[in-house]
């Protein structure tokens, strides 16, 4: 059996795999005692000690170093973890202007230890809402999405004013727009949008507020078509002003594993939800890199955790396997249980076969 070896380090440096290839077949005429020319004992015509006629050091006969016996045609592939992007969308109404200090600073020093822990890690990017007047959204993005970006961020953060209503609607619509900010959403990352905010949206989708407030459908439509775009949404309502409804109505589409939003109620309880939600999002999607798109049946794909199979967990509906998370099935993602232990450091190494088909979750 092939298999591709994934040396782990911690999932804050996660790094490209690399993977063994093996060769076969006997290389040395016979004649040493033994029956070969590779030293006593050996039987089988080639450079190794054991007696199975091929060139590595286990004696299955199917030419890897793995111990087992392969049944399978299969293939080596290559993967390597796929950055991660997170665009923070911060409430900045007047209402965050409020308390001694301001839930504004309070938020401050929250995203502040957040961006400081991973940034190394995490291409962030920063928007706010208001953008311009009272329910206006129309300005460019604050910060758009790079590596290593805290700085870049943190610099703005003194510029902010809270002012205005919350167009929360609005603010999330722009990023469907690849215009807007085509850094956070341009190819080859996997992209959240985290959405921080402290009250009700009450602009409504046209930016009116004489309508009346966004209701939870369209938010969760507007949700849903990010999603569709490659985009998932994490939700922190912040304060005791923050609107349930709404927030649930955004989480529960918003292609997360979590599906309800995250209350805080204070600094503490703030700098706990960013840390929850940056360190979920971090590397749990890997992108397959060879060989080339249509070679590989997606439906004959295995991987392994310290060697032992992971189930295929279409859409990740049980949380434990892994699944495909493209329709061209390049990129795969290890579901919450999965994931969680790779986060944790518990394992040491991931393999991936090809060939043989895939084992369901069980």
């Amino acid at each position: 059996m092939r298999r591709l070896l994934v040396p782990l380090v911690p999932w804050v440096a996660l790094v490209p795999v690399i993977f063994l290839s093996c060769s076969e077949g006997d290389s040395q005429p016979n004649g040493a005692p033994g029956g070969n020319g590779n030293g006593p004992g050996a039987s089988d015509g080639d450079t190794d000690t054991d007696t199975d006629s091929d060139t590595d050091t286990d004696a299955d006969a199917d030419g890897d170093a793995d111990g087992d016996s392969d049944v399978c045609n299969e293939q080596d592939f290559n993967i390597a973890a796929q950055p991660v992007r997170i665009m923070i969308l911060q409430d900045l109404s007047g209402s965050m202007d409020e308390g001694t200090p301001t839930k504004w600073n309070i938020a401050k020093a929250a995203l502040q230890n957040m961006l400081d822990k991973y940034a190394a890690d995490i291409e962030f990017g920063f928007d706010k809402f208001p953008e311009n007047g009272w329910c206006g959204v129309n300005q460019p993005v604050v910060v758009d999405c790079a590596p290593d970006n805290a700085a870049a961020i943190e610099a703005k953060f003194p510029n902010q004013t809270p002012i205005g209503s919350t167009p929360l609607y609005l603010a999330m619509k722009m990023f469907l727009d690849a215009t807007y900010a085509p850094k956070f959403t341009a190819a080859g990352a996997t992209p959240y949008l985290l959405v921080v905010s402290d009250g009700e949206d009450v602009c409504g989708p046209n930016g009116n507020p004489v309508t009346g407030p966004t209701t939870s459908a369209e938010f969760t439509a507007l949700t849903g078509d990010l999603c569709k775009a490659g985009i998932r949404t994490f939700v922190i309502g912040f304060g005791a002003s923050a609107d349930p409804t709404q927030l649930n109505a955004i989480a529960s589409a918003g292609c997360s594993a979590f599906t309800t939003f995250l209350n805080a109620l204070d600094q503490a309880g703030l700098e706990a939800a960013l840390d929850t939600l940056a360190a979920s999002a971090a590397s749990c999607v890997y992108e397959i890199k060879q060989p080339p798109q249509g070679q590989v049946d997606p439906n004959d794909v295995n991987f392994y955790f310290d060697g032992n199979v992971l189930g295929k967990d279409d859409g990740c509906a049980q949380g434990k396997g892994w699944t495909w998370t493209d329709d061209t099935q390049t990129k795969v993602e290890f579901c919450k249980e999965a994931c969680d232990k790779l986060q944790g450091g518990s394992v040491k190494k991931i393999t991936a076969t090809f060939g043989c088909p895939s084992v369901p979750i069980g």
